[in-house]
This record gives C-alpha cells, sequence and structure tokens, in this order.
C-alpha cells in the first residue's frame, strides 16, 4: 500500500512539473526574461560559444509591459527585436535610457506568457546566492554565483558612486542581464563595461540606484541626478583616532570637483598623506557625519540619502573640520546623461 502510494505521488508530480516549479522561487523568473537582438545576426549564433554583440536578455518588472535591459544593448539600435518565452517575435519601443546606472527601459504591446519580476527592496548580504537567469540564444541559462563584496566605489562617466555590489559572476557565454536574488527579486543587469568589471566577476549597480532609475525612466522617459561633486571615503576608527574627532563613523571627502555644489559652499578634500605603518591616510578634507541632521556611517549612506533628493534641492550637511562639526546648506546641482 505505502509502495502504491509514493508511485501515485511521482505520477502526479511528472504530470504536472508547474507545481515543482512553483516550490522554486527563481521559478517564475524564467516567464520574466526575454531576448533583446538589436543587430542583424545569423541564426548560427544559436550554437556558439560567445553571445554576438547586440543580443542579451531583458526582464519584464510591471504589468503595463516594461521591459529592463543594459544600455549599452540598445544605445544605438535602429530596430529592436524582443523574443517571448514562447518562441513569438515582438517589437520593443525604448522608452529612454540612463547612461549613469547603464539602465534602458523598453515597452512591449505584446506580454503574452510573460510574469513580472518584482524589484530588490533591500541588499544581500556578503555571501549571498545571486542568479543570473537570460535568454541569450532564446533558450534559458542560469548561473548562479555569489556577493563578494558590498562596498565597491566606482567612477563612473566623471561621478563617483559607492555601494556597488562586487559578485563573482563571469559573463562568458551568457552575455548582458538580469541578476536576481535567492528570493526571485531583481537585483539588477549585468553589465559588459570595463567600469562593471573587476578581475573576480561583474559589479552591479546598488539596488536603490538601480529601483530609482528605473522609477526615473518610467515617468519621464529620462534620468535626472542631483549631484554633490564629491569623491568619498569611508572613516575607520584609525583615521578617527589621527584625526581626533569624536565620531568613529563617516565619509571622508577625499576630492571636491570644481564647480559643483560642494566646492561652492567650501567644502574641502584632501590635501596631504600621512601613513600609519604600511597605509597610506589622505587627510585635510572634512568628514561628513549627517545629511539633514540623518547620521551617516559610509559614503554608501551619504548616496543613498543624496539620491533620495531632486536637482535643486537644498541639503543640510554636518560635517567635521579640525575636530569642529560644522553644518552647511547647499543646493543640489543636476546631472544628466542624455547620450554616451
Amino acid at each position: 500500500m505505502r509502495f502504491s502510494r509514493t508511485l501515485l505521488i511521482l505520477f502526479f508530480f511528472l504530470l504536472c512539473p508547474g507545481l515543482l516549479l512553483a516550490r522554486n522561487p527563481l521559478g517564475d523568473r524564467y516567464l520574466s526574461v526575454v531576448t533583446v537582438i538589436t543587430k542583424q545576426v545569423r541564426m548560427n549564433y544559436l550554437y556558439q560559444g560567445e553571445v554576438p554583440s547586440g543580443v542579451g536578455t531583458g526582464v519584464l518588472v510591471d504589468k503595463e509591459g516594461h521591459v529592463l535591459v543594459p544600455a549599452p544593448l540598445v544605445s544605438r539600435a535602429g530596430w529592436i527585436d524582443v523574443c517571448l518565452p514562447n518562441g513569438r517575435h515582438v517589437g520593443g519601443t525604448l522608452v529612454g535610457i540612463d547612461y549613469l546606472t547603464e539602465t534602458a527601459l523598453l515597452r512591449l504591446k505584446d506580454t503574452a506568457g510573460l510574469k513580472p519580476a518584482p524589484l530588490a527592496s533591500s541588499t544581500p548580504a556578503t555571501g549571498s546566492s545571486i542568479h543570473f537567469i537570460g535568454r541569450p540564444r532564446q533558450k534559458v541559462v542560469h548561473r548562479a554565483a555569489n556577493i563578494i563584496e558590498k562596498h565597491r566605489l566606482v567612477v563612473h562617466r566623471g561621478v563617483a558612486l559607492s555601494g556597488f555590489l562586487v559578485t563573482d559572476l563571469k559573463l562568458e557565454g551568457l552575455g548582458a542581464g538580469p541578476v536576481f536574488d535567492s528570493r526571485g527579486n531583481l537585483l539588477g543587469l549585468a553589465i559588459n563595461l570595463p567600469d562593471f568589471q573587476t578581475p573576480q566577476g561583474v559589479m552591479l549597480v546598488p539596488p536603490y540606484l538601480f529601483r530609482l532609475a528605473y522609477s526615473k525612466l518610467k515617468e519621464k522617459g529620462r534620468a535626472e541626478w542631483p549631484w554633490l561633486g564629491v569623491k568619498l571615503l569611508p572613516l575607520s576608527p584609525s583615521l578617527a583616532k589621527i584625526l581626533k574627532i569624536p565620531v568613529s563613523q563617516g565619509a571622508l571627502i577625499e576630492k571636491v570637483y570644481p564647480g559643483s555644489p560642494a566646492r561652492i559652499v567650501g567644502l574641502r578634500g584632501a590635501n596631504k598623506e600621512v601613513s600609519v605603518g604600511n597605509v597610506i591616510y589622505p587627510l585635510g578634507g572634512d568628514v561628513i557625519v549627517s545629511i539633514d541632521r540623518k547620521r551617516v556611517s559610509s559614503p554608501e549612506k551619504v548616496d543613498a540619502l543624496i539620491y533620495q533628493h531632486g536637482p535643486g534641492e537644498i541639503i543640510e550637511i554636518g560635517f567635521y573640520r579640525q575636530k569642529k562639526l560644522r553644518r552647511v546648506k547647499l543646493r543640489l546641482g543636476r546631472r544628466s546623461f542624455v547620450q554616451p
């Protein structure tokens, strides 16, 4: 009797494989991804090891038919061809491109068979597993990897951004496309650009910035970003001791960019260096400890608070200079990236 019941259960799941798939949080994500082709390619690319230029993966993110794709994939496209999971080819209309996050937004008229993927609302911990799910050859490809660092500083298009996620995901044979956390939430887009690569693997834009880019592109078809105009380093306890300031966390200004709002109000960057053991510390720069009276513990927190504002808005910065806490108000500048 027990043997017969086991056979019955096995037979049931063989007839209904979708039930097994539903138990996997990544299962529905296969129904979110589409093949995006922006250049003429020969059919034999389906059998080649490398994914040709002009072919990548996009991901549906809402019921209105919006698909997020890597900006380099569509930036110079005359026609955008999208292949759905059911094999149908439909055209994709370009809504807008943001070159700061290298994110583009398409809109599809036909989304038959697709299911939107939710955007991640938080950043996974270091060591967490991530998943590339794509259709570079119109068939699903899944590759697992891990987050190996969360706080990488990246200077991209002249803007210093903190909080990039460093992964050990390699894109060889995958092309560019979406990366999900272990719960099936969309973390970002893996992109083949030098600024977004390390010897370990691809880097992902901070999830909060990725979500903002999507919202801005969907609302206005473009993304305009606030600009403070500084390059920041984390304040370590050793550095705080050298500076003799009563905090052990914050963001040290290493550089203030010419013509920036930070320069206009007199914020200062480092002007000398001192070595403690084998570590060289930049000194002389202001240490930011609050934005609008909200404590900041790192450069990533400064960026996250700044990008919650729009260009032209006024913020208050609290900072230490020569052991003294000071405050200054400034009007954020505007950075808009409308072309590569």
